[in-house]
């Protein structure tokens, strides 16, 4: 299957340990990176963004998007939002037919192939962090016309922007946001991955509580007397605090309890940056 990962300014140390994992676990990646660094990384096929032209990134650039905003601070929001851009112009490029993307901070523990029943392949398929919002936690572009169509409807909202933000009770919109506008507005585009073990999928994807739950988060990670991090708005975070479900990281595979069985947990979005913790079995260094 191919991965494509996608950073702006330095890359993380941790970043490492997310291409690692993609090529340990499954044997049939292909893992192509998007960055504005010339790098080599071993094992992976590395685009220069700059040598794409993407005009939606230049609108946001020339508008000075998130000035004012309490994202300003953060150039994080606005590369997550440049990202979706980016993915389209970087499959293109390599003339992917279809691909996975996810965070730079997220691991995974099963190959594509194993997983692949979890998919349909007429929609881009993408975890459900809030009740309105998308995250990529984990997505599957079964077909590079959904991440053409995918930059084209988010590039509508930011040209409507003004519209959409009085939508929001006057808040600033992210990039989750934005995917959750048009999940709500068309429910055929995309595929919400199971994340709670409440029907018959043998595997759980995480948006982002799982990993946060087990690992803590970048300004409080998981330390072994630290209290475990649960958001009661996020959909995962709810049941983590009721106490349907009980998230555990063992024996390097993270797996969820629930009415006396155990799924497994496909990935982990590790926003304590502690990658090294949660390294699945049969890690090996393919980059250094």
């Amino acid at each position: 299957m191919n991965y494509i990962l996608f950073n702006l300014g330095k890359m993380p140390d941790y970043f490492k340990e997310t291409v690692n994992t993609i090529l340990s676990v499954d044997k049939n990646a292909n893992v192509y990176v998007g960055c504005d660094e010339n790098i080599d990384l071993q094992n992976c096929n590395v685009v220069n963004i700059n040598e794409l032209n993407s005009s939606e990134s230049n609108y946001l650039d020339k508008n000075n998007f998130y000035k004012g905003t309490n994202y300003e601070a953060n150039p994080l929001w606005l590369r997550s939002l440049k990202r979706i851009f980016y993915l389209n112009l970087i499959a293109e490029n390599y003339n992917l037919k279809n691909f996975v993307h996810f965070d730079n901070d997220v691991l995974i523990y099963e190959p594509f192939e194993k997983i692949s029943d979890c998919f349909v392949d007429n929609k881009i398929n993408i975890t459900r962090h809030t009740i309105n919002q998308l995250i990529f936690g984990y997505s599957f572009f079964p077909d590079i016309s959904l991440s053409r169509k995918l930059s084209s409807e988010i590039y509508k909202i930011l040209v409507n922007i003004d519209e959409h933000i009085i939508n929001n009770n006057n808040i600033p919109l992210n990039e989750m946001d934005m995917l959750g506008i048009i999940h709500k507005s068309d429910k055929n585009f995309f595929s919400p991955l199971p994340s709670l073990p409440y029907d018959n999928s043998n595997f759980i994807f995480d948006p982002a509580s799982y990993g946060q739950y087990i690992s803590g988060t970048h300004q409080k990670p998981r330390k072994f007397y630290h209290f475990r991090v649960k958001e009661s708005h996020h959909i995962v975070g709810a049941e983590i605090i009721s106490k349907r479900i009980k998230p555990s990281f063992k024996n390097n595979l993270p797996t969820i309890q629930y009415n006396g069985q155990i799924k497994k947990i496909v990935n982990l979005h590790i926003h304590s940056k502690q990658l090294k913790k949660y390294l699945p079995k049969n890690y090996k260094n393919y980059i250094k």
